[in-house]
């Protein structure tokens, strides 16, 4: 906005405020202050007038003559000059004018090649980078495969330094950390940072955390957040735990990375019907071992908001007696069975199993069925061209393979 337009705009506000104000808003010593601010036109003026009457109805138009002021004095050619600005005056109507302005001069003027071969050299195994300027001086933050690093120019030579910042995690067994390619630089109320995410894993695991992070160009204070679940469909279901601090209240920045996560099209919050079926999947095989020839099951019982009790209503493949209904269907990554006592209505997992991913070199079950006048399910498997029997006995919980 130029000198000239902020005059015009300036003059308009306060023929507005006028006329919005009733004659009592302002007593009589405010107005002659005022007059008297306006006469002096400076900034010194004005910022008397405003610690004397910080809730003037004359205020917010003295606080604009005094920001218009300071801003057209500033360097607009140098970037630490407008950021002393934002940094005084965090309230100034004069702020996506000044905002602009810094986002311009910290654009850097390196192209992609340039930056590809400064990285290149310095950070090899880079996942990924982004430049910017950082009081006048060109950054590249590339991210390494254990390490952030900071690249700088020193006089016409580059050097990297790494970023020092503790890794997040809960789960401390995913101990695999994986940089993410995307990098960017934001601006977060007048502060810019860099976001940096990447994951921990383990192999052999579905279960996964992602870390997003904001550091921030000024203090180099880091803010993370998570989103941790497991690997479905080449997607992360799961949760943010810093979702259970909003009570609480959350910083800005911890804001911002959890609208990121919403909007990350990969990353699914899970149901409580798919947490509880998790829960129940992961109870079960705590308690029983698909190996062996007979044994007894320990069954978990199903209660409440359920996606394995939800899974019997759809199960194609089903079977029944007088006391028992059962089905057999995939639900999250596995292959189940559960059952329902037809007089208590209560539910019980039955059964689990990783669903066969190795083709006919892996065991499908086919077709499970009830033995006549008992509470035995057989259980009708095929590995290649070999055919084998399963059977659960539900009263007694008895188990045994038949080859």
């Amino acid at each position: 906005m130029t000198k000239m337009r902020r005059t015009v705009a300036l003059l308009a506000f306060v023929l507005a405020l006028a006329m919005a104000a009733p004659l009592t808003a302002q007593t009589k010593k405010e107005t002659k202050k005022y007059n008297a601010a306006l006469k002096k036109d400076n900034v010194a003026a004005y910022e008397a007038f405003l610690q004397k009457f910080p809730e003037s109805v004359y205020a917010a138009d003295v606080a604009l003559r005094r920001d218009t002021m300071v801003f057209d004095a500033v360097d607009k050619g140098d970037v630490v000059s407008v950021e002393e600005f934002i940094g005084k005056y965090p309230s100034s109507q004069l702020l996506p004018e000044a905002f602009a302005l810094r986002d311009k001069l910290n654009t850097s003027a390196l192209d992609d090649k340039e930056i590809a071969s400064v990285v290149g050299k310095l950070v090899p195994d880079a996942a990924g980078s982004v430049a910017t300027k950082i009081r006048n001086v060109e950054t590249i933050f590339a991210f390494g495969k254990d390490s952030l690093y900071r690249l700088q120019q020193e006089g016409t030579e580059w050097k990297a330094r790494a970023v020092p910042f503790t890794r997040y995690t809960f789960d401390q067994k995913l101990t695999k950390m994986t940089p993410e390619k995307a990098m960017s630089i934001v601006s977060i109320g007048s502060g810019r940072y860099l976001n940096f995410s990447y994951t921990n894993s383990a192999d052999g695991s579905s279960e996964k955390e992602y870390v997003s992070s904001l550091l921030s160009l000024l203090s180099g204070e880091v803010a993370s957040a998570m989103f941790a679940g497991r690997m479905l469909s080449g997607k992360l279901e799961g949760r943010s735990p810093e979702t259970m601090s909003i009570s609480t209240g959350l910083s800005s920045e911890v804001s911002w990375l959890l609208n990121s996560f919403r909007a990350n099209s990969s990353l699914v919050e899970i149901t409580k019907a798919n947490e509880a079926a998790d829960e129940a999947i992961g109870w079960w095989y705590g308690k029983n071992t698909t190996s062996g020839k007979a044994r007894r099951l320990s069954f978990g019982v199903l209660e409440g908001e359920n996606a394995i009790i939800d899974g019997m209503s759809g199960a194609r493949t089903t079977a029944r007696t007088s006391k028992w209904i059962a089905a057999w269907f995939n639900v999250r990554g596995n292959s189940v069975i559960c059952a329902q006592d037809r007089s208590s209505g209560e539910y019980m997992l039955v059964w689990c199993e990783p669903v066969n991913t190795k083709g006919r070199a892996g065991r499908d079950l086919q077709k499970i069925y009830f033995e006549s006048g008992s509470s035995t399910l057989d259980m009708v498997y095929y590995q290649g061209r070999t055919m084998f029997k399963q059977k659960i006995n539900l009263s007694d919980k008895s188990f045994r393979l038949e080859k």
